[in-house]
């Protein structure tokens, strides 16, 4: 964790706010780009995500993604975090961070805490995280934002879609990128991916994600509008964003061979996310 000073050294900056510096080493380290890259991608889409910059440690040159807190701003914020897995734990639904954790009842948690909009929460997100192929949102990676003013009621609301960084194919080395755009081995990368969230409790493990988004709208319609706004962007925002990622100078380098990998299963996702979700 840092803090920024004040003044601020950029104008995007909040003086004295909390940043997480997350560096990522060895076969992890695009992990950077992931979290860069989803953050840009959650403005297109209309999913809150904490702001990401590229950022560099001035002492000792190593380049890391800069995540802005949620919550505790300078002032009069009184909010605090609280993951999905302490609420589980509280109400026995579940006992292990990694443990599979379902999407119909993370829904019903939500209303019994009279969190509000979590349905259209629950669908925005699981679309953003078929579209970058997140398959880290574990109980730990999303969670509640409690509020309790003096003198005021508890309010709880949904978190930000934080810690997106284990997407957008970080895992392929640049060595292994010839041939990964390929059209048949994007469809059998977009095939093989799962969600860490399943669809009910007694499903064994995570669902396809297309699928799992697919289900989630069947038994939630009202959130079709929320769903398919997230897939409503052109393919050139995206392509400005990526190049915008090949243009920086730094130890952990953008290709453009993965750019063209990530705008491919970007846009595949997409088409196979209309296609579930009737838009």
């Amino acid at each position: 964790m840092v803090q920024c000073p004040d003044p601020a050294p950029q104008p995007f900056l909040i003086p004295g706010h909390a940043y997480l510096f997350k560096v990522a080493h060895n076969w992890r380290a695009q992990q950077l780009w992931s979290e860069f890259i989803a953050y840009r991608i959650g403005v297109l889409a209309g999913v809150e995500v904490p702001p990401c910059y590229l950022a560099i440690n001035s002492k000792t040159g190593e380049v890391g993604a800069l995540i802005e807190f949620f919550f505790g701003y300078p002032g009069q914020d009184t909010k605090r975090l609280v993951h999905g897995i302490d609420i589980m734990r509280r109400l026995k639904v579940g006992s292990d961070t990694g443990s599979i954790h379902a999407a119909r009842a993370n829904v019903l948690i939500a209303r019994a805490f009279k969190v509000g909009a979590e349905v259209a929460w629950w669908g925005k997100t699981l679309t953003f995280d078929a579209l970058i192929g997140n398959t880290d949102r574990h109980t730990e990676n999303w969670g509640f934002l409690y509020d309790r003013k003096p003198g005021e009621k508890l309010v709880v609301t949904m978190a930000p879609a934080f810690d997106n960084g284990t997407s957008l194919a970080y895992e392929i080395s640049d060595q292994a990128l010839q041939g990964a755009a390929s059209d048949p081995r994007v469809k059998d990368y977009i095939a093989k991916g799962r969600h860490h969230c399943s669809w009910d409790l007694d499903d064994p493990r995570g669902a396809p994600h297309i699928d799992l988004c697919a289900r989630y709208l069947a038994h939630f319609p009202e959130t079709g509008a929320e769903m398919k706004n997230v897939i409503r962007f052109e393919q050139a925002q995206i392509s400005a964003i990526l190049e915008s990622c090949i243009s920086f100078n730094v130890t952990v380098p953008f290709s453009p061979q993965r750019a063209e990998l990530v705008l491919k299963l970007i846009l595949e996702r997409r088409r196979q996310l209309s296609v579930a979700l009737g838009d």
